[in-house]
């Protein structure tokens, strides 16, 4: 398994989490953390914000978390990224529990 954070205090717009991997590879979520300090809207999303993966709609110190386990909550397409948009500047840490697979 491998881990991608994000700690930030500003508004993002498609900030990338994980970059793309290589043509027949793709990338499974298997875990997710959201935290944030105040009111924000965090969407994950698939290919630069093209396909909207998850979206948490938060109040402050309201955090989400999708446990990580063996099978993933989201796989994404070959050779596409993964990555965060958020809707205020207020402080938030974003853990992604991901693994990297053949989509073979």
């Amino acid at each position: 398994m491998l881990i991608a954070r994000l700690l930030s205090a500003a508004a993002e717009t498609d900030t990338e989490l994980v970059a793309a991997p290589a043509a027949g590879i793709r990338i499974e979520i298997l875990g997710l953390f959201i935290d944030s300090d105040g009111a924000n809207t965090v969407s994950l999303y698939e290919d630069d914000g093209a396909t909207l993966l998850h979206r948490h709609i938060g109040a402050a110190e309201k955090d989400v978390t999708l446990p990580p386990g063996a099978q993933p909550w989201d796989v994404l397409t070959a050779a596409k990224n993964l990555t965060v948009t958020s809707t205020a500047a207020v402080g938030m840490f974003i853990k992604v529990v991901y693994r990297i697979v053949s989509a073979v």
